[in-house]
């Protein structure tokens, strides 16, 4: 099995992007993320299984400096473990989270 490199968790301490693990964890059909930005971005938001598949995308767009929060339905992933990486220009933040039963 080859581990894909960029599934690596990352988390940029110097980007105007904080991101919370999602609540709750695991979950079944819904969960929210909670994120905050130190100044106004565009921000898309992907959802990669074990394998680096891209299985969801949500662009929430441009979002003002301060904090936001993404709900997340799960109801059309299968269960398992999924990372989700926020992108803002060349900064991006990945957290892990797991899919359970519905």
């Amino acid at each position: 099995m080859n581990f894909d490199q960029s599934l690596a968790i990352e988390n940029n301490e110097n980007s105007n992007l904080a991101v919370g693990q999602n609540i709750p964890n695991p979950f079944g059909a819904n969960s929210t993320i909670y994120y905050s930005l130190t100044e106004a971005a565009y921000v898309t938001v992907t959802f990669t299984d074990v394998t680096g598949k891209v299985v969801k995308t949500m662009t929430p767009g441009n979002m003002t400096a301060g904090s936001h929060s993404l709900n997340v339905d799960g109801s059309d992933m299968a269960e398992g473990v999924y990372f989700y990486t926020f992108t803002i220009g060349d900064n991006k933040v990945t957290k892990q989270m797991v899919v359970s039963n519905k």
